[in-house]
């Protein structure tokens, strides 16, 4: 399970911090207190042995199989992006996607007023080290004019780090996600409180439904492809290359999800890169931070 990750050697005094508040067969869920307030960070250790990690990260990452698959999404659309998806290095063995902008409205229950989302979403897989990290990360700042109809949610942070057994491709992996948002709910805050520490496991629930569907409905997209596959000029002209010792490091993923995605102007594009969250590629940091 991964929540053997929890005996990380110099770790206890940050364990203490953590109360266990759920236990399931497959995932734990803690929560600690953010500055003597109502309000809860969260975070889940968990693994599945019957779907990828590819395939776990890939129904976070496409927004419109999203859409079919979560019924509380009113609107998830990417608005904006910083670059297209590179790797990063000589040696090929870091994927990173670049950061999007992301507008998600959320429908709550009843008599609540549905949430209003922007954020920063960036996600690095790491071929050396064999996980993926997928960060999100709100924005306060848009050219999307607030309205009466939602309640914009100003404060909101999501890590989920995918460590694969093997490899992406094959099934079985741990996870961790860390999560906080301030809903800015209106009712008693125990009662919030409640309803996010069921809200956060239910919703890895629908992930797991979701990839498991995700990899009988797209069985190719779910195939990461060796890394020298995506070298289409230096493949041709270097076939030396093709022989490195990086040459079996890993694989990379369909980059054309953001190829269709429109850009800005330049005045809002310094507004929105100085938002940008760093690349985060340090297993350890995200457990314990």
């Amino acid at each position: 399970m991964a929540v053997n990750c929890m005996k990380a050697a110099d770790n206890n005094t940050v364990i203490t911090e953590w109360e266990e508040i759920i236990k399931r067969p497959n995932f734990h869920v803690l929560r600690k207190s953010i500055n003597n307030s109502a309000l809860y960070q969260y975070k889940v250790f968990g693994s599945f042995d019957d779907i990828s990690a590819y395939s776990f990260y890939s129904v976070q990452k496409d927004l419109d199989y999203r859409k079919n698959w979560d019924k509380l999404v009113i609107k998830l659309d990417v608005i904006d992006v910083e670059s297209t998806a590179h790797r990063s290095g000589t040696n090929r063995q870091i994927y990173d996607s670049g950061n999007e902008l992301i507008h998600w409205i959320m429908k709550y229950p009843y008599p609540m007023m549905n949430r209003e989302y922007l954020y920063i979403r960036r996600s690095i897989i790491d071929f050396r080290r064999n996980f993926i990290v997928l960060i999100s990360r709100s924005v306060t700042n848009s050219n999307i004019a607030e309205c009466n109809e939602h309640v914009r949610v100003y404060d909101y942070m999501s890590h989920m780090v995918i460590k694969p057994y093997e490899s992406f491709d094959k099934p079985g992996f741990e996870f961790m996600l860390t999560y906080f948002d301030d809903a800015r709910a209106s009712f008693p805050s125990p009662a919030y409180a409640w309803m996010a520490a069921r809200g956060v496991p239910d919703f890895v629930e629908k992930l797991h439904q979701a990839a498991l569907k995700f990899t009988d409905m797209k069985p190719l997209e779910n195939i990461l492809y060796h890394m020298m596959n995506d070298d289409d000029a230096d493949d041709d002209n270097n076939d030396d290359d093709a022989d490195d010792d990086d040459s079996d490091t890993g694989y990379v993923i369909n980059q054309s999800e953001t190829d269709t995605t429109s850009k800005k102007q330049t005045n809002n594009k310094k507004n929105f890169l100085s938002r940008l969250p760093e690349p985060v590629v340090d297993f350890d940091s995200l457990i314990w931070n």
